[in-house]
Order: structure tokens, then sequence, then C-alpha cells
């Protein structure tokens, strides 16, 4: 069983429609949880996303702005946490997991209109070193970092943006296979979080910790960006606030750095 966190830093809405509907959803999560497999095992992007589906079909019965739908989804998804009963999740994981949600959610929402670029896998048979290609985008993410001054408080808040703009780099390579893509991405991803401290010498034992922890759900949060890129999974929220459009512009437009 997962320790309890306290959840006295997320409120709950005051709106008595908003409420009874994270009520409801909560619920229906509950219910998906004694026969979901990968809910009941704790893969937290499965349900993520999956609260922010149920978020959009209520949408179509509730009227709800964007703003409204993130906070719905964010506490179903923070009080789910709490009942899914084999999930091996620690409470430092939970902590971490509750503190990435805004940035993950707005990630999912950004790919599912389409603000990346994910090309379909290649079916080509050109063969292309993909531990040469994972070095070269590694050290051209590390430059990248470095050129727009990003810290470690930033880094750790905005993985999911930060494994966007890795996904966008591997793009440059056309005849990659989606398994490699996604090697590469992995690679890359667990190399800035194994270098961290060497990255980010002023960072704090937490913010290195998030780094790290955001490893356990990148496997799947890259499926899902690429599904919402193609839009397989409804989970259009709507504005749900400027907060996070300037990260986004600041890591996907072609600020990185190329050799």
């Amino acid at each position: 069983m997962m320790e309890e966190v306290n959840l006295s830093n997320h409120p709950m809405p005051s709106d008595e429609k908003l409420v009874n509907l994270i009520k409801d959803l909560v619920e229906q999560i509950k219910a998906l949880s004694d026969s979901d497999v990968e809910i009941n095992n704790g893969d937290t992007i499965i349900l993520t996303v999956t609260v922010m589906e149920l978020v959009e079909q209520a949408s179509k019965t509730t009227t709800l702005t964007g703003e409204e739908k993130a906070t719905v989804a964010q506490s179903v998804i923070i009080q789910s946490l709490d009942f899914i009963p084999d999930s091996k999740l620690s409470k430092n994981d939970k902590e971490d997991i509750i503190f990435l949600l805004p940035n993950t959610i707005e990630t999912l929402v950004k790919a599912s209109k389409g603000e990346f670029n994910f090309k379909p896998s290649s079916k080509n048979k050109v063969k292309i070193d993909t531990v040469k290609v994972a070095n070269k985008l590694y050290d051209r993410m590390k430059e990248f970092i470095t050129a727009k001054k990003y810290e470690a408080s930033y880094v750790s808040t905005n993985v999911a943006l930060l494994s966007a703009k890795v996904m966008s780099l591997v793009e440059e390579y056309p005849y990659l296979t989606g398994r490699e893509k996604k090697t590469i991405v992995m690679t890359i991803m667990c190399k800035i979080a194994e270098d961290a401290e060497e990255i980010f010498p002023k960072a704090s034992k937490k913010e290195i910790r998030l780094i790290r922890t955001s490893l356990v759900i990148l496997p799947a949060l890259i499926d899902s960006l690429i599904l919402a890129t193609r839009g397989r999974i409804n989970i259009n929220l709507g504005d749900v606030g400027t907060k996070f459009c300037n990260c986004l512009k600041g890591l996907l437009c072609c600020g990185g750095p190329k050799k």
C-alpha cells in the first residue's frame, strides 16, 4: 500500500459544480482501478490520460472552462493516487508526481493541439548508429540548457516539456524507427538525470530527485505524447492558462544549438 500524502497544498475547489464532478470522476476511477491492470499498478501517465479523457467527456454535459478542466483533472488524479492498491510509489514519488502534474497535463494538452511535430515511424531500412545519434543530441541538449541558462529548479518542474524538446530533435533523423526514436529519447533523458549534479552544480537534493523521478513516467509519457499528436486520445482541455506558454515557446522554438 502507498503511504498517504498530505493534500493540504492541493485544496478542493469551492465551486459546488466542480466538487460534485470531482467526486463523480474519482468514483469512476475507483471502478476502473478494479479492472484496469495499468491503472491498478500505479502507471501515473495512464491514470493522467484516463482522467483527462473522462474530464473531456464530462465537459460535454457540464460547461467547464479550460482552467476548470485542468483543476478538476489535477484534483481527481491526486485523490486517485491514494486508493490505487498495487502501486509501488513511495511517499516521495507521489509528492514528486503531484508537483510535476501541472506541467505534465500542459504538455499533453499542447501535444493534442498539434504543437509538437512528431512524424510517423520510418519504414526505411537505412542503418543509423543510434548510439552516436544519442551522444550527439545529448551534447546539443546540454548546450541548449546552458545557452538558455536553465537552472535545476526550472528543469525539475518542466521535465515533460524537456522530453518533448528531445523528441523534436530526434525527428531530425527521418530514417529512425519508432522504437529507435524512443530508445534515443530515453537514453538522452537518463543521461541528463545521471549527470544532473554535474550539469546543475547548485541544484538541491530535491531538484535532483525530481529530475530522476521523472524517468519512472517517461516511457508512458513518450507514448502518450505521440498518441496525443495523432489525435488518438481525447484530452483537449482548451485554454488551461498561460503559466507554461513561455516555457513551451522557449523549449520548442528552434532555439537549440545545432552542430
